[in-house]
């Protein structure tokens, strides 16, 4: 059973109480289509949405609540209606939006509008008496999301999601060894590192690069060593990098922006 019905404009204006009508607008690949469910034209935050007949079916849900889809029906298209079926412009897949304003205060105040609905056109058909009928089904359980559901932060180091300046140092060095968590281990000397925080980075020499596992004053711990024969001359080149966890992302004072899920088990252990 349907839930909305066209408005009456001169009836509803009768009636002298606020009165709500619903706008479709349907993302075609070339142009959006407005469409307003009342027998005038409506003109709405800069744009004029086309009268038409509109028939919303009810909203209906799956068993665990999820809003799934509902039908429209529009019928006595015009030509420019119907043309747009006839040129070629697929509606299957594209994207619906279903508003609701209050009239006559939104035509004055555009962000008095609410969201009704929105998914992807399905089964779109023109009938014989220039009825158009399609269902809107919910993307929503079926998007992509941006992030990854774990521990680990899913956004590249430095990107517009992160927003971290990545720190970079470059300048002449010395390759020595010291011990570093009672292991002997390959460390990098220059007083361009200062008091920096790099652990992490990546360092390379001679188009070689190694991770920084440790560091100290003017000097860094590399988790490998670089070949015994390489060129120091050209000095070397160190940026900032992350491994995505959280004591790194405090370190950098970032925290704010971390984008794992921290609830989510870093570590776990099968017990039998």
């Amino acid at each position: 059973m349907a839930v909305s019905l066209p408005v009456s404009m001169a009836g509803a204006k009768e009636s002298g109480t606020t009165f709500f009508i619903e706008l479709y607008r349907i993302e075609l690949p070339s142009y959006d289509l407005l469409i307003a469910s009342c027998d005038q034209d409506i003109p709405f935050a800069g744009e004029t949405y086309m009268a038409y007949p509109v028939k919303r079916g009810e909203i209906t849900k799956t068993v665990d609540s999820r809003v799934d889809n509902c039908d429209i029906e529009i019928s006595n298209t015009n030509d420019y209606f119907t043309l747009a079926l006839l040129n070629g412009k697929n509606f299957l897949g594209c994207r619906c939006y279903i508003y609701r304003i209050q009239y006559p205060e939104s035509l004055t105040d555009p962000n008095c509008v609410s969201l009704v609905f929105y998914g992807q056109i399905d089964s779109p058909e023109l009938s014989e008496d220039a009825t158009f009928k399609c269902s809107i089904v919910s993307d929503i359980p079926n998007m992509d999301s941006c992030r990854t559901m774990g521990y680990n932060c899913s956004a590249e180091f430095g990107d517009e999601n992160c927003k971290h300046s990545i720190a970079t140092a470059s300048g002449s060095c010395r390759l020595e060894t010291m011990k570093f968590d009672g292991v002997m281990r390959p460390t990098c000397y220059s007083t361009v590192l200062g008091n920096g925080y790099w652990l992490n980075a990546i360092i390379t020499i001679d188009g070689l690069s190694r991770r920084v596992v440790g560091q100290g004053p003017n000097y860094v711990v590399l988790e490998y060593e670089f070949p015994s024969e390489i060129d120091t001359s050209g000095g070397f080149k160190i940026a900032q990098n992350c491994d995505k966890t959280v004591p790194s992302c405090k370190a950098y004072g970032n925290l704010h922006r971390y984008g794992g899920f921290l609830y989510v088990p870093f570590e776990y252990q099968v017990k039998t």
